[in-house]
């Protein structure tokens, strides 16, 4: 009964680490990556509005949009939206082709990231790009989907920037204002809440993953604090019993 008691709690020790490296690893780095992008992307886009109206303070409102932008994306050695987003593609692709073969994700999804490295990018992007984990059908709970969706996105909505920019100084103040408030297809508002959109989705898919994560690691310990004092006293009991004949030989 001891033996079957050290095998069972090193069993769910084993199990509790690797549902701990789930919580933390695989999807809480993730999270807190994209919060913290939800929030700079936010500070971005209202620095960007600002810009247009307080002309006395314009150098500084495109300073902060292009501050908090850098805080997602950033690049460097002529890295650019469409090569970043297309080596994001390339990862995809590897790892949905070494998982076909029986790999898992996690070992598929470190060996696409040394195939194809985002060099040149930083950012909180960069940061969740590189911990890719949880595929899936369904191409909303699909993070290798997803993440590159978010890329591709934000880099659309960053682009229309230099339109808003460019009317305003151009003398069309009224259209730069449309241009930047519009939910019209392909005009600024409307690629920030797309980008928004596709983050949403991302985020949520590693949330629920981190609950599924925590919850599994609660389970995994939640029999050991009774089992304990049960096995415990059954051993106790056990030992009494087997010992009481032999004690008896002594009582006579």
């Amino acid at each position: 009964m001891t033996a079957v008691f050290i095998g069972y709690t090193l069993f769910q020790f084993v199990s509790h680490s690797q549902h701990m490296k789930g919580v933390k690893q695989d999807s809480y780095d993730s999270v807190a990556a994209l919060l913290d992008a939800r929030a700079d992307v936010y500070e971005a886009n209202a620095a960007e509005s600002r810009w247009l109206l307080d002309p006395q303070a314009r150098a500084e409102h495109e300073r902060t949009f292009r501050e908090y932008a850098a805080k997602l994306v950033s690049f460097s050695g002529g890295q650019t939206f469409e090569k970043a987003y297309a080596i994001a593609r390339r990862r995809n692709a590897l790892m949905a082709d070494r998982m076909k073969n029986g790999e898992d994700p996690v070992t598929a999804g470190l060996y696409a990231r040394a195939e194809a490295p985002l060099d040149g990018m930083g950012g909180a992007l960069k940061q969740a790009l590189d911990n890719i984990t949880f595929p899936d059908t369904d191409p909303l709970k699909d993070e290798p989907t997803q993440s590159a969706e978010t890329l591709r996105t934000f880099g659309v909505y960053y682009g229309l920037d230099a339109r808003i920019r460019a009317l305003e100084l151009g003398g069309s103040h009224a259209e730069a204002v449309r241009f930047c408030l519009s939910m019209k297809e392909g005009e600024s508002n409307w690629a920030f809440f797309k980008f928004d959109q596709s983050l949403g989705n991302w985020l949520k898919l590693n949330e629920d993953w981190m609950n599924r994560y925590t919850e599994a690691a609660f389970a995994d310990m939640a029999g050991l604090q009774y089992a304990a004092p049960v096995v415990s006293a059954l051993v106790a009991a056990l030992v009494f019993f087997g010992l009481r004949a032999r004690i008896r030989e002594y009582s006579v």
